[in-house]
């Protein structure tokens, strides 16, 4: 059963750096800012309201299954230069509620299009 899971995670890892790759993630991002990009599409995706840009709480991508490892220093660190180089806007009036910025693709990749 172990080595069932740990195959399984290996594949998961492959196909991981394989989009890495195709994305050029890992040329423009630092690793824990490709953590919070996920996590926040992750909750965007299952939080959202439509066409209204309801935002992310900071707390929550925090408290996510990809981010809750990192230190808040980190965090921190990595949400700013996000947020500084205008892949996350925050929402008005929010404190700390923050979406991708549209405007701003992720992907470089012209085979990729966002949708």
């Amino acid at each position: 059963m172990k080595n069932d899971i740990i195959q399984g995670l290996a594949r998961v890892r492959m196909l991981m750096a394989q989009w890495d790759d195709k994305l050029d993630l890992s040329s423009r991002f630092s690793q824990n800012q490709i953590d919070i990009l996920l996590a926040l599409k992750s909750l965007e995706d299952a939080l959202s309201s439509g066409t209204r840009r309801i935002g992310i709480q900071s707390g929550d991508i925090k408290a996510s299954a990809i981010c809750k490892t990192m230190s808040q220093s980190t965090y921190n660190r990595a949400l700013k230069g996000l947020i500084e180089n205008g892949y996350l806007l925050e929402v008005e009036k929010s404190n700390g509620r923050y979406y991708l910025n549209s405007d701003k693709p992720i992907s470089m990749s012209p085979d990729l299009a966002e949708d």
